[in-house]
């Protein structure tokens, strides 16, 4: 039978195209760079169920088995982990400019007025003018000194309060002490406002403290949308719309204070003698009609600018840190969790990689939601204790940065813990204040400087306890070849600095806290956290290095100083501080540090008006 002549071309045609097709889909990658090794994942959800609660943590695992870059998927987002120095420089230094952008989420579309703020905005010449603004009337040096009466003012009264309830003889929960005075700082030197005052709020500040703190809630909710594009339209959780009704509120709130700025209803906090708030110097360049970039009226500094600077400045990790949370969201149901955790463990024992269906073993339990529950009961408990020995005003009430978005208190915490924890450490730390400030007055920020020892036991607070233990997301621009391995446009990456800051390569017994190893003629002398040493890098590195670096450095060392200075510090019934960590958007300790302040100056340094 004779097969007609257009038939067999068709068929021919059908079969070449076929063949092209299978010859490219197993070949168009030959020659090319590989991707970097990584586990399998799950079906839609990706490498989503083998983290723990404690992720950096379980990517530090992961990278001893996989090797220092690691490739996971977060859903449909594909996310390498830097987990050496080495490998952070490579991506943060030499292809800086391709990993300089934010991958977008739901809360910097609908909380960061569409990623207008400093944190989201694209990387380019509006954001560099933004930052501009930021570094020049916020955190450059001079700026800083401008500004500084904020922060000695707040740190006495810290002091007052602490001296006042340890005359009563009452403990205090240090990180609430803390927070009250870094909060305090913070809002006088960006909107005018004391958010806790010794009889009360100021005017205005109690409702700007609600609506950023529901901010931050909302904000610290992991949105599935974001990592299954198809369900973003559906908003299962009912995240964005939440998101949509509080940015409204603080759309609403931020026009008032600036209405009322405007017309002389609230004036500055800052005297001449404080310096200006940043609220009253960005809308000093609104009324100028001044460009952000120097070029068309479209880049004319806005009120929507204004407001979108000041909500990067008070809560920045409180939306950008969702994507490295583990929410519940995403949890799997038990039966199943226990299962992955299981197989993952077993891969890791095999030292290869973890099967899709590795059995569960008896006797062995996902700890995830067990030691939540414990957890959650500690805290509980603990705040029953607190509820009455705070007699202070220091009284227990929300703040600007509840959830752990306070990175300095929660820095200086951790500082006081290993202190407290270290009495040698601790003599020696107040053996130099004595030396350089005296016993009769506080410590001021001129002090600073001098007080060698204990700037050491700051930095090595900063490696041992990263506040952020994974960077803040970046992605990548274009596709690019990073350590002999490919990373796609559009690739999210993740720095884990609580590994890199734990490798023993680096750091000799990295996991004892040794301020010695910074003093003079010690191991890493010349090591600073300023973003050139990639093995310490708690505020990030290259071009989206933390904008608030200077003022955090100063404020966690101004606090840390003062609190030691002041005070010798007693656990209740001879404890010692739980070190337990947890991570939640950022890292700190499971059980809040409680103590109580002894006075340790002359009576005339508690004379404070």
């Amino acid at each position: 039978m004779e097969i007609p002549l257009p038939l067999l071309l068709s068929t021919f045609a059908i079969s070449v195209t076929i063949c092209y097709v299978i010859f490219f889909f197993f070949h168009a990658d030959k020659g090319r760079a590989p991707l970097p090794p990584g586990p399998r994942g799950w079906p839609v959800l990706g490498n989503l169920p083998q983290l723990s609660g404690k992720t950096h943590q379980t990517l530090h695992e992961m990278t001893k088995l996989y090797g220092p870059m690691l490739r996971l998927r977060f859903g449909s987002s594909l996310v390498v982990v830097a987990g050496s120095a080495d490998v952070a420089k490579q991506f943060l230094r030499t292809h800086d400019a391709r990993f300089s952008s934010r991958p977008p989420n739901s809360g910097g579309e609908h909380m960061a007025y569409n990623y207008q703020d400093v944190v989201f905005a694209p990387y380019g010449p509006r954001w560099r003018a933004m930052r501009k603004v930021c570094a020049v009337n916020l955190f450059s040096a001079r700026a800083l000194d401008d500004l500084r009466a904020f922060r000695e003012r707040e740190a006495t009264l810290m002091v007052r309060c602490l001296a006042d309830g340890a005359a009563a003889g009452v403990a205090v929960v240090l990180s609430k002490a803390a927070n009250v005075c870094t909060t305090n700082a913070l809002s006088r030197a960006t909107v005018g406002l004391r958010v806790f005052g010794t009889a009360g709020s100021e005017p205005g500040a109690v409702d700007f403290n609600e609506i950023v703190l529901k901010l931050i809630e909302v904000g610290g909710v992991l949105n599935v949308g974001d990592f299954v594009p198809a369900l973003r339209w559906l908003d299962p959780q009912g995240v964005v719309a939440k998101m949509k009704k509080l940015h409204r509120r603080f759309d609403d709130m931020m026009n008032r204070i600036i209405t009322e700025r405007r017309t002389g209803a609230i004036a500055a906090t800052a005297g001449e003698e404080d310096g200006k708030d940043l609220l009253g110097l960005l809308l000093a360049m609104v009324q100028e009609d001044k460009s952000l970039t120097g070029g068309s009226e479209e880049d004319r500094m806005t009120d929507t600018d204004v407001k979108a600077l000041i909500l990067g400045l008070i809560s920045p990790c409180c939306t950008a840190a969702t994507r490295l949370r583990r929410g519940p969201v995403w949890r799997l149901e038990a039966p199943l969790q226990r299962t992955e955790a299981e197989r993952t463990k077993a891969g890791w024992r095999r030292g290869g990689e973890p099967r899709q269906n590795e059995p569960r073993r008896g006797g062995n339990r996902a700890r995830g939601g067990a030691a939540t529950g414990r957890e959650a009961g500690r805290r509980r408990r603990l705040d029953r204790e607190a509820g009455g020995v705070q007699g202070t005003s220091l009284e227990r009430r929300g703040n600007l940065f509840v959830a752990g978005t306070d990175t300095t208190s929660i820095t200086v915490e951790w500082a006081m813990a290993e202190l407290i924890r270290h009495p040698d450490i601790m003599k020696q730390a107040q053996e130099e204040l004595d030396a350089v400030v005296g016993r009769d007055r506080l410590v001021s920020e001129s002090d600073l400087l001098r007080l060698t020892f204990l700037g050491a036991v700051i930095k090595e607070t900063f490696r041992l306890h990263p506040v952020t233990p994974l960077s803040l997301p970046r992605m990548a621009t274009e596709e690019c070849e990073v350590a002999g391995y490919r990373i796609p446009k559009g690739t999210e990456l993740l720095v884990n600095v609580w590994g890199i800051a734990r490798d023993p390569v680096l750091w000799p017994d990295p996991l004892e806290f040794r301020p010695a190893r910074f003093l003079p003629g010690g191991s890493h002398t010349d090591v600073n956290v300023k973003g050139g040493d990639f093995g310490l890098i708690p505020f990030g590195a290259g071009r989206r290095i933390c904008a608030g670096l200077s003022w955090g450095i100063r404020m966690v060392t101004m606090t840390t100083a003062t609190l030691v200075h002041s005070f010798d510090w007693e656990l209740p019934a001879g404890k010692t501080p739980d070190m337990e960590e947890t991570f939640s958007l950022l890292l700190q300790l499971a059980v809040p540090l409680m103590a109580r302040p002894v006075p340790r100056l002359l009576p005339s340094a508690y004379q404070i008006a």
